[in-house]
């Protein structure tokens, strides 16, 4: 259907008819928007948009799995306790409070199992329709090819990515495509069913609710609707709100997270895929969005007041960020609002779309020029960040991953030979995201599915003062142990395990390297700064306590090594000569060593 003919239908002017409901009354959001949507029909979804929005999400998906789809944080104690009790109680804890959310974590983890590819594929697929139902909802108030651009703008945006790659948040969008589902729904008069799924919506996650109420009350509906089908509408959303705040997951916060950091979490941390971005490019992405809502507020002011203008989608994308934002007081958004805590834009994220692309429109009409530059430099950030928030997820993954493997080349635990291993200290985050910790279980599911029930027990530590064995033959082991570890001949390990600055131009690195747990001959290690070669040493200093955490009755397999380095900052890398790496430390702030004397 051509652009004019889709906005005519939009606008009311063909098929004006506003049948009233039994009461005989309009709705006073069919009065505000003047005309009521248009019946959606077949030829009003373009399969085109449809094609682009799900080779954008397939795209994605394809640079995460090349950087490595792994299970993450909550997916291990889900999957761990399937294993222990069934699949019935893979989220217990959901089952009263949550019972969609309940449901869809069984069937997902039920019927998949500790499969991550597959895992992200399902997500990716439930991505995909959001995407899809974001562009059909807009659809329904603005052209065709704006609702494209949010709906882009939202998969590119890497502000919700915790929807993007991790299966535990299924339920959220789950809770989302719902939602979306309700409001295409409301709008086409379907109200009965709009009620439904608007409720359910809210049973999958609490996070829906603000926008379900606003939704029932506030938007217009093909088919005008009373209070009557309104009032049935709203009832159950609110019963089933009220069932969600009967059994919280959660005890209520009622923390009211500042308006800059939900500003940052949209629009600046959140698009840069990071907190440790560059300070001013930080500040200018906030400021330069927030700078285009208040020209946009002035425009919508003085007149400019057209759907396709730019000023009312700011002015819709700013309400749908307050709606979305309503259940943070009980949620809490965290302290940076990135990494895992973004679950929470899951709705903000949309109204975040919705303003960028109003501001750019809002450009094109006053600045083409500028506008142009702005869409380039906005799509650049876009990339960018969503490849610096995809790898903090994969890096995070690998955590898991990496700890089991090192764990079964030096203990290789066993319900017949149980190892208890403590590993610390600090947390280990990668912006924002955590793959695996003591708090939520997915330490102990991790080694429970890797090794088998009664193979030991994980501890996870954050605070040094912890890093102590509290069992008889418990293992410490330093996370820089399991980052930098390589096989040698088959079962001998090595690994840098420090790098220290003693002094000006100095450096010295520490590590382990043996050949087996027998011992063997002795490892020659060549250590390098910056690439280059600068020393070797032969692996054979005593330390009983690096040989009691890794099984080993042979403590003569250590190395130390002090090197030259120039002033700075600087890799200082050893690897076994004509063997593997050991892995890499910095050495950093290196003072200019002092003038030889004369």
């Amino acid at each position: 259907m051509p652009e004019q003919a889709q906005a005519e239908k939009r606008s009311g002017r063909e098929g004006d008819e506003r049948p009233a409901d039994g009461a005989g009354a309009w709705w006073p959001a069919d009065r505000v928007f003047a005309h009521p949507p248009a019946p959606l029909t077949r030829g009003d979804v373009s399969l085109r948009a449809v094609a682009v929005l799900v080779g954008l999400v397939a795209l994605r998906g394809l640079v995460y799995v090349a950087q490595g789809a792994e299970l993450l944080s909550d997916d291990w104690s889900v999957l761990a306790s399937i294993e222990v009790n069934g699949v019935a109680e893979a989220a217990p804890t959901l089952q009263w409070g949550r019972p969609v959310a309940w449901l869809v974590d069984t069937v997902l983890y039920g019927a998949v199992g500790p499969h991550p590819l597959v895992l992200f594929a399902v997500i990716t697929v439930l991505n995909a329709v959001v995407a899809v139902l974001v562009f059909l909802v807009l659809g329904r108030f603005v052209r065709s090819s704006s609702a494209l651009a949010v709906a882009v703008v939202w998969v590119l945006a890497a502000n919700h990515n915790t929807l993007t790659v991790w299966s535990a948040t299924a339920p959220t969008v789950v809770a989302l495509a719902l939602l979306l589902g309700g409001v295409l729904a409301l709008t086409t008069g379907r109200w009965p069913l709009a009620g439904v799924l608007l409720a359910l919506s809210v049973l999958s996650y609490e996070l829906t609710a603000p926008p379900a109420i606003a939704a029932v009350v506030l938007l217009p509906a093909a088919r005008p609707l009373g209070w009557r089908p309104r009032a049935a509408m709203g009832a159950l959303v609110v019963l089933a709100t009220a069932w969600v705040a009967h059994d919280p997951l959660t005890d209520p916060r009622w923390d009211v997270p500042g308006v800059d950091l939900v500003w940052r979490a949209l629009f600046s941390d959140g698009l840069l895929g990071t907190a440790d971005g560059p300070t001013r490019l930080v500040h200018y992405l906030g400021d330069l969005v927030l700078v285009g809502v208040v020209v946009a507020v002035v425009a919508y002011l003085l007149g400019e007041r057209d759907r396709e203008d730019g000023p009312v989608l700011v002015l819709w994308g700013v309400a749908v960020i307050a709606l979305g934002s309503l259940a943070w007081l009980n949620l809490g958004l965290g302290q940076e609002g990135i990494g895992m805590q973004d679950r929470l834009l899951a709705v903000s994220s949309i109204g975040a779309a919705m303003v960028l692309v109003g501001v750019l429109q809002l450009a094109w009409r006053h600045l083409r020029g500028a506008a142009v530059v702005a869409a380039v430099l906005l799509v650049g950030v876009l990339v960018i960040g969503q490849f610096v928030s995809l790898r903090a997820w994969a890096r995070a993954g690998e955590d898991a991953i990496a700890l089991q493997r090192f764990l079964a080349l030096v203990a290789d635990p066993s319900p017949d030979a149980p190892v208890d291993v403590t590993v610390g200290s600090g947390l280990r985050e990668h912006n924002g995201v955590i793959g695996i910790d003591e708090g939520n279980g997915s330490a102990a599911g991790a080694y429970l599915l890797a090794f088998g029930e009664g193979s030991g027990r994980l501890r996870l530590v954050r605070d040094e003062a912890e890093f102590v064995p509290v069992l008889p033959g418990e293992r410490l082991i330093d996370w820089r142990w399991v980052d930098n570890f390589a096989a040698i001949d088959g079962d001998g390990i090595g690994f840098v395990a420090a790098v220290t600055v003693p002094g000006p131009g100095q450096a010295t690195v520490f590590g382990w390297a043996d050949r087996g747990p027998d011992g063997g001959e002795p490892v020659e290690v060549e250590i390098t700064v910056d690439g280059d070669v600068v020393g070797r040493v032969v692996a054979t200093a005593e330390r009983p306590d690096v040989a009691l955490a890794l099984g080993r009755d042979d403590p003569a397999h250590f190395f130390e090594l002090a090197v030259d380095v120039p002033a700075g900052d600087h890799a200082v890398c050893a690897r076994v000569v004509d063997g593997p790496s050991l892995g890499c430390d910095a050495a950093e702030d290196v003072q200019p060593a002092a003038p030889a004397a004369p």
